[in-house]
């Protein structure tokens, strides 16, 4: 794969194989584009944040489960999936 220039002046090869220019890619979790569109990267962390949210929602409601260990997992589990 090549990522760089929209219409690559010349062919990549390598041993014969020619690689494939991409406008978008995902890297680490986060979308590449040729324009850096974040509004993509924003929604994409959101969705897996949310997501994350509602699989430990037995947590969450869990009478069981002191408030500052709740607090640490909404921090360790749903901050640390938002940050950039």
């Amino acid at each position: 794969m090549i990522f760089g220039e929209r219409a690559p002046t010349r062919r990549q090869s390598i041993d014969g194989n020619l690689l494939e220019n991409v406008e978008q890619f995902t890297y680490l979790g986060c979308n590449m584009t040729y324009e850096l569109e974040n509004m993509r990267k924003v929604r994409t962390r959101l969705a897996k944040a949310t997501t994350t949210l509602k699989a430990l929602e037995k947590v969450w409601r869990s009478k069981h489960i002191e408030i500052e260990t709740k607090k640490k997992v909404l921090h360790t589990c749903i901050f640390s999936t938002l940050r950039m």
